[in-house]
């Protein structure tokens, strides 16, 4: 029995100094507003769901942030407080536009913050309560506060994209834009499945035709001009030959995240654009424009590696057909 109490204290040390405490909190700001939308921050977290043009987040597992954040929203009680008053539609707009998740092991907690990070806002109360001194910002790890810090809206506004041509997109270092199946078929080599199918335009009064075609792990669109008009892929489970490898300037699928960092540094300057808000660090995207108007190239980012890669290629359209001119008699 005293072996067994011994092997039990052993135990329970062991796992006191293997248990690990688990810290996380990820920052949001509105960075764009809707002129005559609401002031209320769920509002657009539940209409946009992502990161990007009107919300940004940052995200830390540093312990003392999360802590301190806690502890605020305890000691906000004790400031001073006024009635928040939103001013939908009108002018000056007073927008809460700063929220934090603060995850602490198996609990969660929420803080709502002014523009400015000068006061902590209660959804329940609608009251605000005014930081006496600073408190809050004072509470934030180095890198949250540069994001505070940045002009995110301007940044954005200036916001640009890389481009390309389209001759760097290959097959079997061939280019692919401007090619019909036919021409595929005869210059490269015979698709492996193909299927037809009706889409109805926008209009919604005659359907497009559009033929798809699978070649190893790419699926090939073609639109009513015959020519290629998407090309999609996705990083395979098995290896494939790579005699017909999709390249795109240099850029396969499965390559690191960070080679898009040297070669398109407009384009990956916000690097987490269109993640998922819960999960702000994976699933994202960035997307890259053929010169001349003819496309555009998404690629699609998970565990820092390129999962999947889009193409959209855009022809001249034709020009219209139009009616006969009727001679006076």
């Amino acid at each position: 029995m005293k072996y067994l109490l011994y092997l039990l204290l052993f135990t329970s040390i062991c796992n006191a100094q293997g248990y690990k405490n688990y810290t996380k909190v990820t920052a949001y700001r509105i960075v764009n507003e809707d002129p005559e939308g609401p002031c209320n921050f769920m509002y657009y977290m539940k209409r946009e769901g992502r990161v990007g043009y009107y919300i940004q987040a940052a995200q830390t597992y540093n312990d003392s942030i999360a802590y301190n954040l806690l502890a605020l929203k305890k000691t906000a009680k004790g400031w001073q407080k006024q009635d928040y008053v939103c001013n939908d539609g009108e002018e000056p707009r007073h927008t809460i536009i700063n929220m934090f998740i603060i995850d602490v092991n198996n609990t969660r907690d929420t803080l709502f913050t002014s523009c400015d990070n000068r006061s902590v806002y209660f959804p329940k109360e609608q009251k605000e309560y005014l930081d006496p001194s600073n408190l809050i910002a004072a509470a934030f790890t180095k890198d949250i506060k540069d994001f505070y810090n940045r002009d995110l809206t301007l940044e954005m506004a200036g916001k640009t994209r890389d481009s390309i041509t389209s001759d760097k997109i290959t097959i079997g270092k061939k280019p692919i834009y401007g090619v019909s199946r036919k021409s595929f078929e005869a210059n490269f080599t015979r698709f492996q499945i193909a299927s037809t199918d009706s889409i109805f335009n926008k209009y919604g009064t005659e359907p497009d035709i559009v033929q798809e075609f699978w070649l190893d792990n790419m699926r090939f669109k073609f639109g009513q001009n015959k020519k290629i008009r998407q090309l999609g892929i996705k990083k395979p489970e098995r290896p494939f030959d790579d005699t017909f490898a999709l390249d795109i300037d240099g850029v396969k699928v499965g390559d690191s995240e960070e080679l898009l960092y040297s070669k398109y540094p407009n384009t990956t300057f916000f690097r987490n654009w269109g993640a998922p808000l819960e999960n702000i660090k994976d699933h994202y995207y960035y997307d890259i424009k053929l010169s001349g108007g003819r496309g555009n190239v998404t690629f699609y980012i998970s565990n820092k590696a390129i999962r999947e890669i889009e193409i959209n290629f855009w022809y001249d359209d034709p020009p219209e057909k139009k009616a006969p001119v009727k001679k006076k008699k």
